[in-house]
């Protein structure tokens, strides 16, 4: 299952600085950051976005794992469910849904070896931190 967990942050941190978003870390491994207790999580610094400017990549950045198949069902299942979140986010937000599934769909697959490569190294190490937010 690690794997799994490791492929499906993978994909959000790729996917999230590809599109232009600063991360801090991405891990596995269950922590506490800021006051909240997490179980595997990307860190993209709040102080280094506007929500309403980055909305689209937000959520292409949310949708993204839901095109890699992880191997595990309830993984994968979950990928869904926050894609279907950030597609009904960006809809209130006046962006087409569809627009932020096409984008998704695009940078994991541009972005493939990177999420994958990204994966195996939070398999064996559990966080990475990266040295500037990119």
């Amino acid at each position: 299952m690690n794997r799994a967990i490791a492929l499906h942050e993978a994909s959000h941190a790729v996917v999230a600085m590809a599109a232009g978003l600063p991360v801090e870390w991405v891990s596995i491994v269950a922590d506490r950051d800021e006051g909240t207790f997490f179980t595997a999580a990307v860190k993209i610094p709040d102080d280094q976005i506007d929500r309403a400017r980055d909305l689209f990549e937000i959520c292409v950045a949310m949708a993204a794992p839901s095109f890699l198949e992880t191997g595990d069902e309830e993984i994968d299942r979950y990928a869904a469910v926050e894609a279907s979140l950030a597609y009904t986010m960006a809809g209130k937000a006046g962006i087409p849904p569809a627009d932020v599934y096409a984008a998704a769909k695009r940078w994991v697959l541009f972005r493939e070896h990177e999420i994958i490569t990204l994966a195996e190294r939070l398999t064996e190490e559990g966080k990475v931190v990266f040295s500037k937010a990119a």
